[in-house]
């Protein structure tokens, strides 16, 4: 589940996304942020190890549904180093289907 809105978390009101994954139909817990980056949009940094950083940059093309997710390393310095990617297609979730990894009510 993909949505679009203004971050609230910046005074710059910048764009940001909102992902909820989903494997063979169920739920990961939780919801991603990605905050706009040009013509991507990309999460938060975390450290990987000692010398190494990671984040994740989304490109979705919206005409056709069809994305690129990469995982890409930088070091700590945010300098890009390498990145691995995957290509796949979002695909609308029904509005019936429990939109919470938690618990039904």
């Amino acid at each position: 589940m993909v949505r679009k809105g203004l971050s609230d978390k910046s005074p710059s009101k910048n764009d940001y996304l909102i992902i909820r994954g989903y494997n063979k139909s169920i739920a990961f817990k939780g919801e991603k942020f990605y905050d706009k980056e040009a013509n991507s949009w990309i999460s938060d940094v975390y450290d990987f190890d000692a010398r190494n950083s990671m984040r994740i940059r989304l490109s979705i093309n919206w005409q056709t549904l069809r994305y690129k997710r990469a995982v890409e390393m930088l070091d700590h310095q945010l300098h890009y180093k390498s990145a691995v990617a995957r290509f796949g297609k979002c695909e609308d979730v029904s509005t019936k289907v429990h939109q919470t990894a938690g618990p039904r009510e």
